[in-house]
């Protein structure tokens, strides 16, 4: 089966948007139950919009290390979420800058690293600084150790999603 062009699905006018470079997130999900089936992204612009869907979707869907590749029977049942990213914003207060349900969280210790999507707080009933812990372990270090060194970024985004699969 061959791969759809993205030229092909580009509205007047959108040609241009599709070369530039942004930051992006692309997240699968099965559908109905919305579970969780793969996500990949950059938080910084390194890719044009064009490559960034290519690479992202074929990331999220088979390269996820927290999900089994996707089969071509879930095709139908996959809903694709993708998210524009504005430049993170350095975070000098804590916890207390983050607005749960908009704001991405990063965290960076080091060559340490992690981002909380937006949504995932929202669904656990974290609180700001709850949400900060998690992205501090998902990094790979103890939020109880020295914080110092850990940088704290809000990111926002625009997300665009599937009503359904296909469409």
């Amino acid at each position: 089966e061959q791969v759809p062009d993205i030229w092909d699905y580009a509205i007047e006018g959108m040609e241009e948007l599709l070369t530039v470079e942004c930051a992006s997130q692309v997240t699968l999900f099965k559908y109905p139950n919305m579970s969780f089936r793969g996500a990949a992204g950059h938080i910084l612009p390194i890719f044009s919009l064009e490559k960034s869907l290519k690479e992202l979707a074929s990331h999220a869907a088979f390269r996820d290390r927290r999900a089994i590749p996707l089969m071509s029977a879930e095709l139908s049942d996959t809903l694709v979420e993708f998210s524009l990213l504005k430049r993170p914003v350095k975070i000098e207060k804590g916890a207390e800058d983050i607005e749960i349900g908009r704001d991405w969280v990063a965290v960076e210790k080091g060559y340490m690293r992690s981002v909380i999507l937006p949504q995932i707080p929202v669904r656990k009933k974290w609180t700001p600084q709850e949400t900060v812990s998690y992205a501090i372990l998902k990094a790979g270090f103890d939020p109880a150790s020295d914080m110092d060194d850990v940088v704290l970024y809000r990111v926002r985004a625009q997300a665009f999603i599937e009503q359904k699969p296909g469409g």
